[in-house]
């Protein structure tokens, strides 16, 4: 398996061709959600599980580089720059990090409804740590919502400015961990409902005290971030104002992490653009010139597939042709799939090998049918 990284004898999955050894909870997490769990339980467990010794040995540490001084964040400032940083830890510090909530929800998939209690036991304890030390320094109580990054949508570097081509471009990195956006905050409710649901089956105390802190979560989500069309905006301002853009990621992780449920799940993703290439990550895309994409002007394989499931989950309409021809267009003649699709023109772009945009076929698979579980 070309994705399969060992380092000091220990295997996790590795993001894509260019990527090397550096740890990236969110593509292993979403490529397991979207399949690998099922086609590849071991390695993920090996995977999910090295993810948290590294994220909690490291807690909220950055580098020298994202000192922030005068913004309200949490991070522990390290006297190394960022490529040090990376070179010893093999992943960026937590300001780069802050959707690793997404961990809960793919081990939850993982060992099924049927796991032993030590194995439910260590994702509950093994969470509580998770919120008490990395998430809730995030939470705000003034309106209910995490702050944090887009998940997965890339904050600026501070020697690359302008380079982030998902928020607006006179923002610097601090700017993007201050938003409170859809994506990152249905990752959230799921996160939560996944602790609620241990506790319940541990006969843990804290069972109810999980269930009010979601139930509460889910009505902030839709008191703040959905307009009068009942479509999510792609994320809420530090002064309370929304961005008017759609994020196809946030519209379908609402509906799969039951944000919203029935009529108001499909009113969610209708109108969102769908084209012969691909689903814009960002509807409408952010006028940055013609050479701009990545994360702009751009669709991304495994956000398809995972928007693809959402709409077949609300309108229980079979999406799947659509779905597999927009995400087997991506394999290129190099056997692999790849990275992102830039928009309009619909070419094939970026790392090789690329984790998560494979799981999203596989998804497709499975969703129509066509793939069985199977044991590495």
């Amino acid at each position: 398996m070309s994705n399969r990284v060992t380092v000091n004898g220990i295997s996790y999955l590795g993001a894509g061709a260019k990527f090397g050894i550096k740890v990236f909870t969110r593509d292993i997490a979403y490529s397991g959600i979207l399949g690998l769990n099922r086609t590849h339980p071991m390695l993920m467990r090996e995977s999910l599980r090295f993810t948290r010794d590294l994220r909690l040995r490291l807690g909220l540490k950055v580098s020298s580089a994202y000192a922030l001084p005068g913004k309200d964040l949490p991070f522990e400032v390290l006297d190394m720059d960022e490529a040090t940083f990376v070179e010893t830890h093999h992943t960026n510090g937590f300001c780069r990090r802050t959707d690793d909530v997404i961990w809960l929800w793919a081990y939850r998939d993982l060992i099924g409804a049927e796991a032993n209690r030590a194995e439910k036991s260590w994702l509950f304890n093994t969470g509580r740590r998770c919120f008490s030390e990395l998430y809730d320094p995030f939470f705000d109580l003034a309106d209910g919502l995490y702050g944090g990054q887009a998940s997965f949508i890339d904050i600026d570097f501070p020697t690359k400015k302008n380079q982030a081509t998902g928020y607006p471009k006179d923002w610097d990195y601090a700017d993007s961990l201050l938003i409170k956006a859809t994506c990152t905050n249905s990752l959230y409710q799921k996160g939560l409902r996944v602790m609620q649901e241990l506790a319940e089956d541990l006969d843990d105390p804290s069972a109810l005290e999980w269930k009010d802190r979601a139930d509460a979560h889910r009505k902030a989500m839709a008191r703040e971030l959905i307009n009068e069309q009942g479509h999510f905006h792609y994320y809420k301002l530090p002064d309370g104002s929304l961005e008017p853009r759609r994020n196809a990621l946030g519209s379908a992780l609402a509906v799969l992490c039951g944000v919203v449920e029935g009529p108001e799940a499909i009113a969610s993703l209708k109108d969102y653009p769908q084209g012969p290439y691909g689903i814009p990550l960002i509807a409408p895309p952010r006028d940055f010139g013609p050479e701009s994409y990545y994360h702009n002007n751009a669709s991304w394989p495994f956000v398809d597939a995972l928007f693809c499931w959402a709409q077949a989950q609300a309108t229980g309409e079979d999406n799947t042709p659509y779905a597999a021809a927009i995400a087997a267009r991506t394999c290129r003649p190099d056997g692999t799939f790849h990275e992102v699709v830039r928009l309009p023109d619909g070419d094939v772009r970026c790392s090789a090998s690329q984790l998560w945009s494979a799981a999203g076929f596989i998804n497709t698979c499975i969703r129509a049918h066509l793939v069985e579980d199977i044991e590495p």
